[in-house]
């Protein structure tokens, strides 16, 4: 049962949202235009899968994807740095090609029309 109306998955830490997300903006942007948001956890962003997902989208050029990534540094099993480090985060998926801003998400207001990733 979905407790959040707009939530269409809730996939977990392996690193399939980002690849389900793709494939529901490929599927659905030729019906509508619209926007598909994915928020994924630092810890989670270490499974390659998401990588692959990365990759996929900025190739096929996906534009109505945002992906939102909590970058608190903290993961189930510990620290995301003792566990393995995913710094420079915002490198990484400007080289895979996506518009990466960098946006505090605890003072959004003064982060100055700061958004999250997204594809070019």
């Amino acid at each position: 049962m979905r407790f959040i109306p707009s939530l269409e998955a809730s996939t977990g830490s392996l690193g399939e949202g980002l690849s389900l997300g793709l494939g529901m903006a490929l599927a659905r942007s030729s019906i509508r235009a619209f926007r598909v948001y994915v928020v994924l956890g630092d810890g989670e962003i270490q499974e390659g899968q998401i990588w692959e997902a990365a990759m996929f989208g900025a190739f096929h050029h996906v534009d109505n994807i945002v992906a939102i990534v909590d970058h608190n540094k903290i993961q189930l099993d510990g620290w995301v740095a003792d566990i393995m480090a995913v710094d420079p985060l915002a490198d990484k998926w400007r080289s895979f090609g996506w518009h990466v801003i960098d946006c505090e998400g605890n003072d959004i207001p003064t982060s100055r029309k700061r958004s999250p990733m997204r594809l070019k």
